[in-house]
């Protein structure tokens, strides 16, 4: 798989968005409702593994992932998300990511209780 800043880049070039956009989303944690930016996150995800070509979100991928970073029994926090479901890939990815980001956040706010 191709190393993720690479696919940020391809992502950026294909769907036409600032950087700065980007950079913004992931130093704020504010997701903006953009349209560009929800094809830019539906792009990265397709390239990561973590959506399929059909849309889908593909959570045991980004449980995976994240398993670098969290124990993977502490993630079935992210079972929440699978509800989530848009016909639109991009209302999709952003929808996870804004699901899977609030439930991480409670969950170390509880852990540091």
């Amino acid at each position: 798989m191709k190393h993720r800043e690479e696919i940020g880049l391809e992502c950026l070039r294909q769907v036409n968005i600032q950087r700065d956009t980007i950079e913004n989303a992931k130093a704020t944690l504010n997701f903006p409702e953009d349209r560009k930016y929800k094809d830019f996150l539906a792009c990265s995800y397709k390239k990561q593994g973590f959506q399929s070509q059909d849309g889908v979100i593909l959570y045991n991928s980004i449980k995976d992932f994240l398993s670098r970073y969290y124990k993977r029994n502490d993630l079935k926090v992210m079972d929440n998300c699978k509800e989530n479901i848009r016909e639109d890939h991009g209302e999709m990815a952003l929808n996870a990511l804004r699901c899977i980001m609030d439930n991480l956040k409670n969950m170390e706010e509880k852990s540091r209780r």
